[in-house]
């Protein structure tokens, strides 16, 4: 089943997203700040960079995202293959659709930008890791184009994320004191170019926040914040690592505080899309800048500039979010589910199916006194569930889903048809009450078939 959406975690990754985007519009126009800023500030107290703060913020919440999405919130058994599925098939899809469009542009309006770059380092960006890998030395020049070091540190702590799952259901606290006594000295060495350690327990903190309680949180906040006032936040990444995760509880708390709808909408919208701005925002920025002569920039042009830059990334994202969710997710179709019978009952058995089948997008319609649902989803998963029990668990699925939300009892039982026809065409799985009359005939070609 499909999980609530927590707001707050929507919240924070809007707050990461618009420090990325703000940090790396200011190092374009200041010629990586060899010129004064003229719109933005770098600088966050305690003299934490602003695109560190948002990287932080970002390791934070994909930690808490994945925790709370797993099964049982990280106490119940994960299915690896599974897992690791669902999240190569969530980043490299759209990387590699963005790294196909950017990498020509570049290389015909650069001759020569990639002439260094050794021909096997191809598989660097096949991997995702071509950033990271310029970020960290492996190479000098490889075929890297979209994207940023945090990919490739992203990927490797989602390798990580089943053992430290496995490790807060077992034993929290040696995770914890596991994790810091291991990434600390990597990271005061430099021995990881000082890219991935640091984050590890940033992205452990996210993981353990979904289950603390107030109290917990309370003290973790106070201990941060002391700490920072401490030798251990003389290096700037620690400092950083304090700063955003006393910054993540107190956003998470006036998260819950939040209630109006239209900041809500704004916020999932902009989560929605963070990845593909994440993608597309630096190249955008860098190319806008390249007409300019920084140094004779005024801050009304500036500020003019940004707002072209927003446009011109906000139309990038969506472009590459709709031909990601539409072609490469394919095959995706509309599935259409007539439902009769009770109003609530019907409106309540077609969301229980939409979410059985995590559908991507949902509307409803009224049709010839029925209501039309239309789910853009895999049909035959839709199938395999309608199929998958037998006639009574069937029936009692449908019956305790409705009483289960109105705490009533139903009135008669659900029956399923697949392949009919309606007023708007085909319908892929007709509900109606038993003992009630059938809403749409058969289809011919298709010809129905009841399910139980």
């Amino acid at each position: 089943m499909k999980k609530q959406r927590l707001f707050y975690l929507d919240l924070i990754r809007a707050v990461a997203l618009v420090c990325i985007l703000v940090i790396h519009f200011n190092a374009a126009v200041t010629g990586y700040f060899t010129l004064p800023s003229k719109l933005f500030g770098s600088v966050l107290p305690f003299n934490i960079y602003l695109g560190d703060f948002g990287s932080s913020l970002f390791f934070m919440v994909s930690g808490a995202a994945l925790q709370y999405t797993s099964p049982g919130q990280g106490r119940e058994p994960l299915n690896l293959a599974r897992f690791y599925q669902k999240r190569a098939k969530a980043v490299y899809p759209m990387f590699w659709l963005a790294w196909c469009i950017f990498f020509p542009i570049r290389f015909v309006t650069k001759p020569g930008y990639y002439a260094a770059a050794k021909t096997p380092s191809l598989l660097l960006t096949v991997l995702g890791l071509d950033n990271f890998a310029q970020a960290a030395g492996w190479v000098t020049m490889d075929f890297a184009c979209v994207g940023e070091w945090f990919l490739g540190s992203i990927l490797f702590l989602y390798l990580l994320f089943p053992l430290l799952r496995w490790g807060l259901r077992k034993q929290p606290l040696l995770t914890w004191a596991v994790v810091l006594a291991a990434s600390l000295p990597v990271h005061y060495m430099g021995w990881d170019a000082r890219l991935v350690a640091i984050h590890i327990p940033e992205f452990l903190l996210g993981m353990a926040f979904v289950h603390w309680k107030r109290l917990a949180r309370l003290g973790v906040l106070a201990g941060c914040a002391v700490l920072l006032f401490t030798p251990a936040a003389a290096d700037g990444k620690v400092a950083c690592a304090l700063f955003s995760a006393a910054a993540f509880i107190l956003l998470a708390v006036l998260g819950g505080c939040i209630h109006w709808v239209p900041l809500q909408n704004a916020c999932a919208l902009l989560s929605k899309y963070s990845y593909a701005v994440f993608l597309t925002h630096h190249v955008i920025i860098l190319r806008l800048v390249d007409n300019f002569d920084l140094a004779a920039m005024t801050r009304r042009d500036t500020a003019l500039l940004f707002g072209v830059y927003l446009l011109a990334v906000a139309a990038a994202s969506a472009a590459r979010w709709n031909t990601y969710a539409k072609e490469l997710l394919r095959p995706f179709a509309e599935v259409n589910i007539v439902v009769a019978g009770a109003a609530a009952d019907a409106a309540l058995l077609a969301a229980r199916l939409r979410q059985s089948v995590d559908a991507a997008a949902f509307r409803t319609a009224a049709v010839s006194g029925y209501r039309e649902y239309s789910i853009y989803n895999q049909p035959w998963k839709l199938a395999r569930a309608l199929k998958a029990a037998d006639p009574a668990s069937l029936r009692k699925w449908a019956a305790d889903e409705v009483s289960r939300i109105f705490q009533l009892p139903v009135q008669g039982s659900a029956c399923v048809v697949r392949h009919g026809h309606n007023a708007v065409g085909r319908a892929d799985a007709l509900l109606f009450e038993q003992g009630q009359q059938r809403p749409v005939e058969p289809c011919a070609e298709a010809p129905s078939r009841r399910v139980f």
